[in-house]
């Protein structure tokens, strides 16, 4: 072995792998002080997300607001695509507190009832994450076909 390279630690790689918003905010609007500072993952940790975390009161209204709708499935949006998003923002607003039945049944509420209706039958409370998450892989191409064969339904009109 004529010549061994030095391994870099991981936080000296991180700013070479910023992109967009990321490096001007490095590049921008840190001092050199603060870029030298920098010198942990979990000082980069917390300094990304400091910058670009989203609030927690946003992060809870858009929780509540993220659906799957008959248009993602008919554009083929990934369920999964779905699910993650709502993963992500339950951990920013409750951490690791809260049990995986309920982020199943976060994440079956906001799926449109026709989409749904696939897996009524699951029981979130017999079933892991990562098994629901492989499930909703599994549907994907029966989620397209359900929809297509929904036909339209206007709405009801009210009588008063």
């Amino acid at each position: 072995m004529q010549h061994l390279r030095r391994i870099r630690p991981p936080a000296e790689l991180i700013p070479e792998s910023l992109s967009g918003s990321a490096i001007e905010w490095y590049m921008g609007e840190l001092s050199e002080r603060e870029r030298e500072s920098l010198n942990t993952q979990e000082a980069w940790i917390t300094a990304l997300n400091t910058r670009f975390r989203m609030p927690n009161a946003a992060a809870e209204r858009a929780l509540n607001w993220t659906r799957y709708s008959v248009n993602d499935a008919t554009s083929n949006r990934p369920l999964v695509q779905h699910a993650a998003q709502v993963i992500r923002l339950a951990r920013q607003c409750h951490g690791d507190t809260v049990s995986p039945e309920w982020v199943i049944n976060k994440i079956k509420d906001g799926i449109t009832l026709q989409v749904r209706r696939l897996f009524d039958h699951l029981d979130p409370s017999a079933i892991t994450i990562e098994q629901f998450i492989n499930w909703l892989r599994l549907k994907q191409d029966d989620v397209r076909d359900t929809v297509r064969h929904v036909p339209y339904q206007p709405p009801q009109k009210t009588i008063q």
